[in-house]
Protein backbone atom coordinates (compact mmCIF):
# COMPACT_ATOMS: atom_id res chain seq x y z
CA UNK A 1 0.00 0.00 0.00
CA UNK A 2 1.75 3.15 -1.16
CA UNK A 3 1.16 6.25 0.88
CA UNK A 4 0.56 9.66 -0.61
CA UNK A 5 3.40 12.16 -0.32
CA UNK A 6 1.01 15.14 -0.13
CA UNK A 7 -0.62 15.72 3.24
CA UNK A 8 -3.74 17.74 3.98
CA UNK A 9 -3.74 20.75 6.26
CA UNK A 10 -5.23 20.26 9.71
CA UNK A 11 -8.32 22.27 8.70
CA UNK A 12 -8.83 20.20 5.53
CA UNK A 13 -8.46 16.94 7.50
CA UNK A 14 -10.83 18.16 10.24
CA UNK A 15 -13.46 19.20 7.71
CA UNK A 16 -13.27 15.83 5.98
CA UNK A 17 -13.46 13.87 9.26
CA UNK A 18 -16.52 15.90 10.33
CA UNK A 19 -18.22 15.17 7.01
CA UNK A 20 -17.35 11.45 7.20
CA UNK A 21 -18.52 11.19 10.80
CA UNK A 22 -21.92 12.58 9.89
CA UNK A 23 -22.18 10.36 6.80
CA UNK A 24 -21.15 7.21 8.68
CA UNK A 25 -23.59 8.02 11.50
CA UNK A 26 -26.43 8.56 8.99
CA UNK A 27 -25.70 5.13 7.49
CA UNK A 28 -25.52 3.52 10.97
CA UNK A 29 -21.91 2.52 10.34
CA UNK A 30 -20.98 4.12 13.68
CA UNK A 31 -23.32 4.43 16.63
CA UNK A 32 -23.09 7.48 18.86
CA UNK A 33 -19.63 7.87 20.33
CA UNK A 34 -18.30 4.51 19.15
CA UNK A 35 -15.45 4.37 16.68
CA UNK A 36 -12.78 6.90 15.84
CA UNK A 37 -11.30 8.42 12.71
CA UNK A 38 -7.90 9.89 11.86
CA UNK A 39 -5.89 11.42 9.02
CA UNK A 40 -2.10 11.57 8.74
CA UNK A 41 -0.91 15.18 8.65
CA UNK A 42 2.82 14.39 8.44
CA UNK A 43 5.11 11.36 8.64
CA UNK A 44 8.30 13.00 9.97
CA UNK A 45 7.42 13.55 12.69
CA UNK A 46 4.25 11.46 12.60
CA UNK A 47 1.26 13.71 13.33
CA UNK A 48 -2.44 12.87 13.09
CA UNK A 49 -5.74 14.69 13.10
CA UNK A 50 -8.01 12.40 15.18
CA UNK A 51 -11.46 12.46 16.71
CA UNK A 52 -11.54 13.33 20.39
CA UNK A 53 -12.60 10.87 23.06
CA UNK A 54 -16.38 10.41 23.40
CA UNK A 55 -17.18 12.48 20.30
CA UNK A 56 -20.57 11.61 18.80
CA UNK A 57 -19.81 11.02 15.11
CA UNK A 58 -23.17 12.34 13.92
CA UNK A 59 -22.63 15.61 15.79
CA UNK A 60 -18.95 16.15 15.03
CA UNK A 61 -17.59 19.65 14.72
CA UNK A 62 -14.08 20.84 13.94
CA UNK A 63 -13.56 21.39 17.69
CA UNK A 64 -13.82 17.62 18.21
CA UNK A 65 -10.83 16.96 15.94
CA UNK A 66 -7.45 17.08 17.67
CA UNK A 67 -3.85 17.15 16.48
CA UNK A 68 -1.71 14.44 18.14
CA UNK A 69 2.02 13.90 17.97
CA UNK A 70 3.85 10.61 17.43
CA UNK A 71 3.45 9.80 21.14
CA UNK A 72 -0.33 10.26 20.91
CA UNK A 73 -0.32 13.51 22.90
CA UNK A 74 -2.64 16.42 22.13
CA UNK A 75 -2.18 19.91 23.52
CA UNK A 76 -5.87 20.79 23.11
CA UNK A 77 -7.99 17.91 24.43
CA UNK A 78 -8.32 14.21 25.11
CA UNK A 79 -7.86 12.14 21.94
CA UNK A 80 -9.50 8.82 21.26
CA UNK A 81 -8.54 6.01 23.61
CA UNK A 82 -7.38 4.11 20.51
CA UNK A 83 -4.95 6.78 19.32
CA UNK A 84 -2.01 4.37 19.61
CA UNK A 85 -3.79 1.94 17.27
CA UNK A 86 -4.11 4.73 14.69
CA UNK A 87 -0.46 5.68 15.08
CA UNK A 88 0.68 2.08 14.60
CA UNK A 89 -1.50 1.58 11.52
CA UNK A 90 -0.11 4.79 10.04
CA UNK A 91 3.47 3.67 10.82
CA UNK A 92 3.25 0.01 9.86
CA UNK A 93 0.74 0.09 6.99
CA UNK A 94 1.55 3.51 5.57
CA UNK A 95 -2.10 4.52 5.93
CA UNK A 96 -3.11 8.05 5.07
CA UNK A 97 -6.34 7.70 7.06
CA UNK A 98 -7.91 5.21 9.47
CA UNK A 99 -11.66 4.83 9.95
CA UNK A 100 -12.34 2.60 12.97
CA UNK A 101 -16.08 2.04 13.11
CA UNK A 102 -17.02 -0.53 15.77
CA UNK A 103 -19.74 -1.39 13.28
CA UNK A 104 -22.33 -3.94 14.33
CA UNK A 105 -22.85 -4.80 10.66
CA UNK A 106 -19.21 -5.53 9.91
CA UNK A 107 -19.02 -7.74 13.01
CA UNK A 108 -22.10 -9.69 11.88
CA UNK A 109 -20.62 -10.05 8.39
CA UNK A 110 -17.26 -11.24 9.74
CA UNK A 111 -19.01 -13.80 11.96
CA UNK A 112 -21.14 -14.97 9.02
CA UNK A 113 -17.97 -15.46 6.98
CA UNK A 114 -16.44 -17.51 9.80
CA UNK A 115 -13.86 -14.89 10.76
CA UNK A 116 -15.10 -13.29 13.97
CA UNK A 117 -13.10 -10.24 15.03
CA UNK A 118 -11.54 -10.50 18.47
CA UNK A 119 -12.76 -7.05 19.48
CA UNK A 120 -15.98 -6.65 17.51
CA UNK A 121 -14.55 -3.80 15.48
CA UNK A 122 -13.75 -2.99 11.89
CA UNK A 123 -11.00 -0.83 10.45
CA UNK A 124 -10.72 0.82 7.12
CA UNK A 125 -7.11 1.66 6.35
CA UNK A 126 -6.90 4.12 3.50
CA UNK A 127 -3.60 4.60 1.68
CA UNK A 128 -4.14 8.10 0.37
CA UNK A 129 -6.06 10.99 1.90
CA UNK A 130 -7.47 11.77 -1.55
CA UNK A 131 -9.24 8.37 -1.52
CA UNK A 132 -11.10 9.01 1.73
CA UNK A 133 -14.16 10.55 0.04
CA UNK A 134 -14.72 7.26 -1.83
CA UNK A 135 -15.52 5.57 1.49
Amino acid sequence: MAASTAFPSFNEAASTLVRLGRRFDARNWVLGTSGNFSVVLSREPLTLAITSSAAHKGDLSADAILRVDEAGISQTGRPSAETRLHLELARLRGAGAILHTHSVWSTVLMMRLGNPPSTGTAHSVIANFDDIEDT
